[in-house]
């Protein structure tokens, strides 16, 4: 190489280091597009309704319930439960698409290597073999001096945070149902219980009204009645264990269990569920606590960036290609290192508007789901209002119907005792057992709604469960 071409090199040299700094300058400007930020969305101050001054934490309110059998099927429906699995592969493909737009931050390097052995026509024997041993490396990167690739790795991040609020979205939906599940089947156990009870107490009387036929004392409809009033007993009873079924097969699905495995099994839990009201969260605290309103600010963000993107695509690319290599050609030329640097600007210059839908579809979602985060916050709101409102409106329904219990069955009992000595028909008696058997079993339903509706609160109040 001559001094003369020495001289023209380096200024070029120079230039492109140049270009590298001043790309790199403007790769760490401000990107294109909007930035996201939370919808402001009006919620009050406090809820306005209130349950009871027995409260629990809202982040361990399950520990009240003391059953070991229902945490452990808590933790079966988590592990086996292909709505969870599902949730975890969809969040393991998310981290996967933001590793990707991680990745394209950096230069992209190719290796190869190879040898080749050739003989040069015409063929003497004079004519060498040549042997030709080559090894190279190719490098590329795109700038990103619009911020498109860093508003694509935005939404990617976003996406992950997205899946991660989904999951336990998830998570938080199956296990309420279970429990859900499991307070219907401990209810519809306790009123079997009762059934049973009662369905002894009008055989008894039955017996009694018989014994009355005989001696002459009463007459055969008196009979008929008593036994209509067994009748009916037993067939409440199949009722209750039909529900109580029903219950139990539904936890089975849930826990991937096969139906029928659970049942004996349902004997080891702790009777009826007896659960203490969370409070202490606010209206605005729903924002960090609930998944899904988590996850429908990640959504939202995701498509801002995705406007970022759009936007950035409209726009040219510059791009940097480099090759470096070794090459040795035996026996006429013996080792070089030929080398390439390439600088290519990039863009479209016409489309008939195909990139400008592009981000009017793009914005279009963006707006599509901060409305729909808007609505998710006011449902939020709304439910922990409904399930407040309907557990202070149970405890007053189950504070009644004990009061009434009560007076049904000391008017049960006072009908049995003048029916025995003679002053009243059976028809009384029957009239009042059927009173309070229709109070009992309402008192009992009335209690697992409440413990229903007392599960339904934590869940709308982003409850968390173990595992969680």
């Amino acid at each position: 190489m001559t001094p003369a071409q020495s001289c023209l090199v380096l200024p070029r040299t120079l230039r492109l280091g140049l270009v590298l700094l001043a790309t790199g300058a403007l790769s760490g400007c401000s990107m294109i597009g909007p930035d996201f930020m939370r919808p402001k969305v009006p919620v009050p101050a406090q809820f306005s309704a209130t349950a009871s001054t027995e409260t629990a934490s809202v982040s361990g309110w399950w520990q009240a319930l003391g059953d070991p059998l229902l945490a452990e099927l808590q933790q079966a429906a988590l592990d086996a439960n292909p709505d969870v699995q599902a949730a975890l592969q969809r969040l393991r493909a998310a981290r996967a698409v933001s590793q990707g737009a991680d990745a394209r931050m950096f230069p992209t390097l190719n290796g190869s290597t190879g040898e080749t052995r050739a003989r040069t026509v015409p063929t003497t024997p004079l004519t060498p073999i040549t042997s030709t041993f080559n090894a190279q490396f190719d490098a590329s990167w795109e700038a990103d001096i619009w911020g498109g690739i860093r508003r694509n790795r935005e939404a990617a991040r976003a996406g992950v945070a997205a899946s991660e609020a989904d999951l336990a979205d998830v998570r938080l939906a199956l296990v309420s149902e279970v429990a859900a599940q499991y307070a219907n089947y401990r209810t519809a156990e306790r009123n079997a219980l009762y059934t049973r009870q009662t369905i002894d107490s009008r055989d008894l009387t039955r017996d009694i009204v018989r014994q009355r036929l005989r001696a002459g004392l009463t007459s055969g409809d008196e009979l008929s009645r008593a036994e209509s009033q067994y009748q009916l007993a037993d067939a409440s009873l199949a009722q209750t264990r039909q529900a109580g079924d029903a219950a139990r097969l539904s936890l089975e699905l849930l826990c991937g269990l096969q139906p029928g495995q659970l049942e004996p099994r349902m004997g080891q839990g702790s009777g009826p569920l007896a659960l203490p009201v969370p409070t202490g969260v606010l209206p605005a605290e729903l924002l960090e606590r609930r998944p899904d309103i988590r996850r429908a600010e990640r959504q939202a963000a995701q498509a801002i960036a995705n406007v970022g993107v759009a936007k950035a695509n409209r726009l040219p690319r510059l791009l940097f290609t480099g090759r470096i290599g070794a090459t040795d050609v035996t026996p006429t030329t013996g080792w070089f290192n030929p080398f390439s640097l390439a600088v290519a600007l990039s863009g479209v210059i016409w489309d008939a508007g195909a990139l400008a839908a592009q981000i009017e579809q793009r914005d279009a979602q963006a707006a599509e789901l901060i409305q729909r985060y808007v609505q998710t916050v006011r449902s939020a709101v709304s439910e922990v209002e409904q399930r407040l409102t309907a557990i202070e409106r149970g405890r007053e329904r189950i504070a009644a119907l004990e009061k009434q219990v009560a007076a049904d069955r000391e008017t049960a009992d006072i009908a049995r005792e003048r029916h025995r000595i003679g002053l009243t028909t059976f028809l009384d008696v029957a009239d009042a057992e059927r009173v309070l058997f229709a109070t009992e079993l309402a008192l009992n339903q009335a209690r697992g709604t409440l413990a229903t509706d007392t599960i339904a609160l934590n869940k709308a109040l982003g409850g968390e469960w173990p595992g969680q």
